[in-house]
C-alpha cells in the first residue's frame, strides 16, 4: 500500500505546483495501467529490432549499419502513434467525464497540455528504450553518435506532430475509435506524400516534398539539422495543438459535446 499511497501523495503536491503536471501524471499511469503504454513501448521496439536484425540485413558489404532502422522507425511512429492519443478527450466524452476536466482551475491550453504530456511520456519511454539497438550495435562496430542522436532529434519531432494531430482528433471525434482512424489517415498521409512527390506534377510534386513528413525527416536520418526542417516540425506542433484548443473551446461553447 505504501507505493500507491506515495504516487497519490506525489499526484496532490503537484497539482500545487501545475495543474498540467497533475493532468500529466494522471494520463501517464492510465496509460500504464491499461496497458497501452507498454503495448506502445512492445510494438515500438520489437517492431524495429525485427526489421533492422531480421527482415534487412544489417550487415551491409561487410559494415554494420543503422540505416535501415532509421529508414522505417517512421513508418512504425506512423502506425502506433495514434494509439497513444486517441482516448484522450473521446474516452471522456463517451463516459460523460469531460465536465470533471472543465470543473478543474485550469485552462483549455493547460488542460490539454498535460493530457499531451503524458501520451508524449509514453512515447519519449519507447523512444528511449529502443536506444538499445544502436547500443548493441555499438559492441560490434564503431558508431558516430553525433549523427544517430540527430536522427533521434527528428524522430521527437515527427512523434511530438504526431501526437498533436491524434490530440486534434481526440478532440474532433466523439468516440475513440474514430479519433484514431482520423488521427491514422492525416498521420498516413503526412507520410505518404514525400513517396508519392515521384509521381506527381512538377509543381504538386515540390508541395508535396514541402508538407512531407518523410521529407523533413530523411535530413535529420543524414545527421543535418536543416532550419527549414525545424521551421516545419515546430510550425505543425503549434498549428494542431491550438486547433485542438480552438476545437474544445467551440465544442464546449456551443455545448456540443
Amino acid at each position: 500500500m505504501l507505493v500507491p499511497f506515495s504516487i497519490k501523495l506525489l499526484l496532490q503536491r503537484l497539482s500545487f505546483i501545475h495543474p498540467s503536471l497533475w493532468i500529466c501524471f494522471q494520463e501517464l499511469l492510465g496509460h500504464l495501467r491499461g496497458g497501452v503504454g507498454p503495448a506502445f513501448c512492445i510494438a515500438y521496439v520489437s517492431s524495429s529490432a525485427l526489421y533492422t536484425f531480421t527482415l534487412y540485413p544489417f550487415f551491409i558489404e561487410g559494415e554494420a549499419s543503422l540505416r535501415a532502422f532509421f529508414e522505417f522507425i517512421p513508418f512504425i511512429i506512423t502506425l502506433v502513434a495514434p494509439s497513444l492519443t486517441h482516448e484522450l478527450v473521446a474516452q471522456e466524452y463517451q463516459q460523460k467525464r469531460l465536465d470533471q476536466s472543465l470543473a478543474l482551475p485550469i485552462s483549455y491550453p493547460q488542460l490539454l497540455l498535460g493530457k499531451l504530456g503524458g501520451a508524449w511520456a509514453i512515447f519519449m519511454l519507447g523512444t528511449i528504450l529502443s536506444l538499445c539497438l544502436p547500443l548493441i550495435l555499438s559492441f560490434y562496430v564503431d558508431l558516430y553518435w553525433p549523427t544517430i542522436w540527430v536522427s533521434y532529434l527528428g524522430l521527437v519531432l515527427m512523434g511530438s506532430m504526431y501526437l498533436c494531430v491524434g490530440l486534434w482528433a481526440s478532440v474532433w471525434a466523439k468516440h475513440p475509435l474514430s479519433a484514431w482512424l482520423i488521427s491514422f489517415f492525416i498521420c498516413f498521409s503526412l507520410y505518404l506524400l514525400g513517396l508519392s512527390a515521384r509521381v506527381l506534377p512538377p509543381d504538386l510534386a515540390e508541395w508535396a516534398q514541402m508538407m512531407s513528413v518523410h521529407s523533413h525527416s530523411s535530413r535529420f536520418n543524414l545527421g543535418v539539422i536543416d532550419s527549414r526542417d525545424l521551421i516545419y516540425f515546430f510550425g505543425m506542433i503549434f498549428f494542431w495543438f491550438t486547433l485542438a484548443v480552438e476545437t474544445l473551446r467551440m465544442k464546449v461553447n456551443n455545448d456540443a459535446y
